[in-house]
């Protein structure tokens, strides 16, 4: 059913149920030389610019699943049947605003390991089509963007040029800013990207800094609606604290306060309390530094220690 003699409508169907198939592991014995001679063969011919719209959407968010934890599946679509110029094509679509998601995911995927990749694949052309994105109607296509950027960002080298020469920080801070409960998986997305961009090296750090992204983290480590996004909150404050100024850090330190500090060091969520004594020992690592911020925050960093030793301690 999947020889390229079969009508297409068979083709796309027998390679979807296979993927899905596949990825739940419900057959161990599934050979690698359907996967990876039949399947993935399939679902990228799928993406070629000759094959109707829906069709190519549909090829796209299976390939897009069927890659996203295979590095070894991801090197191998690289080289399919040119890949990357078949994906391109997409965005010369009349429709491709509105249906963007299905690409940008294949992208992501395509994208999420290998650095050489990135490098290869990555150009100012695709930055611009998924930063305009975020400014799309559609909250799918909104995400999308965000995981495919995220999926960029793990890459130093376009985190240091790329990301600041497209102005990605800017474009991120409006699904950043959302409040709303219904926009939860957007903000999650976001907040991942973030943890990245705030990273020591990145050039989007003090950018974000100044557009004030600290009163952000600080609504998501009181958020109780989504643990996802309190850890990213953690973690993006543990990106910031690392090797920064005595400043910032003693920002961050009056930002958290007594009661979100101790909020955090007393959840049930093992990473949010171990990401915040990383953000404590971000801020007190430098000498000089440490005796700043406990001449004015030390009551509150040994009552931090002590609640985590007795948290932390078995029962006797």
């Amino acid at each position: 059913m999947l020889s390229q003699g079969e009508p297409i409508q068979t083709q796309l169907l027998a390679a979807k149920c296979i993927t899905y198939i596949y990825r739940s592991g419900a057959v161990h014995d599934l050979s690698d030389k359907v996967i990876y001679k039949k399947v993935l063969p399939c679902l990228v011919r799928m993406c070629d610019e000759s094959r109707d719209i829906e069709e190519r959407l549909v090829g796209a968010r299976t390939l897009a699943y069927l890659i996203e934890d295979e590095p070894k599946l991801q090197r191998h679509a690289l080289i399919c049947e040119q890949l990357p110029k078949k994906l391109e094509a997409y965005f010369r679509h009349p429709a491709a605003a509105d249906t963007q998601d299905s690409v940008f995911l294949a992208y992501a995927a395509l994208l999420s390991n290998d650095e050489d990749m990135r490098k290869i694949v990555c150009n100012d052309a695709l930055l611009q089509h998924l930063v305009q994105a975020l400014d799309n109607t559609c909250s799918e296509v909104r995400i999308a963007s965000l995981i495919c950027l995220l999926s960029l960002s793990r890459s130093v080298q376009i985190l240091r040029t790329t990301f600041e020469d497209s102005e990605v920080w800017k474009a991120v801070l409006k699904p950043l800013s959302l409040t709303d409960p219904m926009a939860l998986k957007e903000t999650i997305t976001a907040s991942s990207l973030l943890c990245n961009l705030l990273l020591e090296f990145s050039p989007c750090k003090s950018k974000l800094v100044a557009a004030n992204i600290l009163q952000s983290l600080k609504r998501w480590c009181e958020c109780d609606g989504s643990i996802d996004l309190k850890r990213n909150a953690v973690w993006a404050l543990c990106s910031l604290t690392f090797q920064a100024e005595l400043k910032l850090k003693m920002d961050v330190m009056t930002m958290l306060s007594h009661d979100v500090m101790f909020s955090l060091l007393t959840s049930p969520d093992y990473d949010v309390v171990t990401k915040t004594l990383g953000i404590l020992n971000n801020v007190l690592v430098n000498k000089e530094h440490a005796s700043t911020v406990m001449a004015l925050f030390g009551d509150t960093v040994m009552q931090a220690c002590v609640v985590v030793m007795e948290t932390m301690s078995p029962p006797q």
